[in-house]
């Protein structure tokens, strides 16, 4: 639904249906059309916004202005966000800033967008903006035992937070395939991880925000559903969708998401996600009792490639999986006993900036067989956190070790040269806004 004003009275309008005599009405006419996405969020304030979220969209946004001036992740800690506007727009505030991007509206209030995007706690204002996430035992949604029910704190957050979230979800509760013929290579995602990317980002930004519920997510022992609120918007079928047709539903979020979320916003996402896997279902507002579909969704169902039959089965392979790996990690405890090289968070050594050259190491120091890597739960968490690309600072924050050399080797070198990370600049090992990346 989206409305239109003219000359101040409000008329409420099916989204995408234009009255035929706006067609007519000259460019100065006192005609103005918002999108859900736009409305305002009342007595929400700049103080709401997550300062650092807003910071990582700018450095996105904006990149060119802050390469100019050498600030990158960083370092970008060490500025205002006054100052950050400031470097976008001379002597402009944050709130300038944001009244120029629309996120403020003309009469002061915070749009829906902003909250969505930056919220400390978006769901004070916007309860609905959230999702449920369960694994079931067994195929049915009706089912009372979980082996994963995430709780609503968790997911709660911006929609930066949320995506992290469910990914994160996504990696502990699927399993890892073998892809190569070697016993001890890199296992991965039953469903691949990029198909997953796009259907997540895709049910965050493109859900319909007039309806009240949230985003499902379930696994169950034989597939995956993804059920985004809200049918397909302004005449859309399913095969448009396939086809790489973007007709968004949230115009202003559709535009500015992709500065914090991983997608073009090209329309190519879901053809890229196919070409991964090419085995998923959609289900365009088609109310089906028996797959737990409801008539006002979009659902993506993707089939596990590893499913097990019955729930016995599945308790049977995972303590017989809990043993094996017993067994594996037995000749590695004595080496994982010892700890890495901690620095407590009060200490503030713990925030201070890498040097701004990092010695690459030699190849003795890193692995000599990469398909050996075994991946601790630490390291397949910073695999997962650099879906976009990250400094060594924010990987090293996330796994909560010091900038010790240890702790770079084991959770930065070691995985590029298992093929796992891989440098932004590769040319330029050393380069100060080197970052890395999941190599796809």
């Amino acid at each position: 639904m989206s409305f239109f004003l003219i000359n101040d009275i409000r008329l409420n309008l099916p989204m995408g249906w234009v009255p035929f005599q706006l067609l007519y009405l000259g460019p100065f006419s006192n005609v103005r059309c918002n999108y859900a996405d736009e409305e305002a969020v009342r007595d929400a304030s700049i103080e709401d916004l997550d300062a650092d979220t807003i910071k990582l969209y700018m450095m996105e946004r904006f990149s060119p202005v802050f390469r100019g001036k050498n600030i990158d992740e960083l370092t970008m800690k060490d500025y205002s966000l006054d100052q950050m506007a400031g470097f976008v727009i001379k002597g402009a505030t944050i709130e300038r800033l944001l009244r120029n991007l629309r996120f403020i509206r003309p009469d002061g209030q915070m749009t829906k967008a902003a909250m969505m995007l930056f919220g400390k706690y978006t769901q004070r204002w916007l309860p609905e903006i959230t999702a449920k996430c369960i694994c079931f035992f067994g195929n049915s949604v009706g089912g009372t035992q979980f082996r994963d029910k995430m709780h609503d704190m968790e997911i709660e957050g911006n929609l930066l937070h949320q995506y992290r979230t469910i990914m994160n979800f996504f990696t502990r509760n699927l399993r890892k395939v073998q892809v190569k013929r070697e016993f001890n290579s890199l296992g991965e995602m039953e469903i691949p991880y990029e198909s997953l990317t796009e259907y997540v980002v895709n049910a965050l930004v493109h859900r319909s925000l007039n309806i009240k519920t949230p985003i499902r997510i379930f696994i169950f022992d034989d597939r995956v559903e993804i059920h985004s609120p809200g049918s397909l918007p302004n005449g859309l079928t399913i095969e448009d969708v396939k086809n790489g047709t973007s007709m968004p539903r949230n115009v202003f979020l559709f535009t500015n998401a992709n500065y914090l979320l991983p997608y073009t916003g090209a329309g190519s996402g879901v053809r890229r996600a196919l070409e991964y896997d090419p085995d998923a279902v959609f289900s365009n507002g088609v109310s089906d009792k028996e797959i737990t579909h409801a008539s006002n969704e979009f659902v993506i169902t993707i089939p596990r490639k590893s499913s097990q039959v019955t729930d016995q089965s599945n308790l049977v392979t995972d303590q017989a999986s809990s043993k094996s790996e017993q067994v594996t990690d037995q000749p590695h405890r004595k080496s994982d006993q010892v700890p890495d090289p901690v620095i407590s968070k009060t200490d503030p050594a713990y925030f201070e900036a890498d040097p701004p050259i990092d010695p690459v190491p030699s190849k003795s120091d890193l692995p000599t067989d990469p398909v050996r890597l075994k991946l601790s739960k630490k390291q397949q968490d910073i695999r997962n956190f650099c879906s976009v690309p990250r400094s060594r600072k924010e990987i090293l924050e996330r796994a909560g070790v010091s900038a010790h050399f240890d702790n770079r080797k084991k959770y930065i070198y070691d995985l590029v040269e298992a093929g796992v990370l891989e440098p932004t600049i590769p040319e330029k090992p050393n380069d100060p806004n080197q970052k890395y990346r999941r190599k796809k």
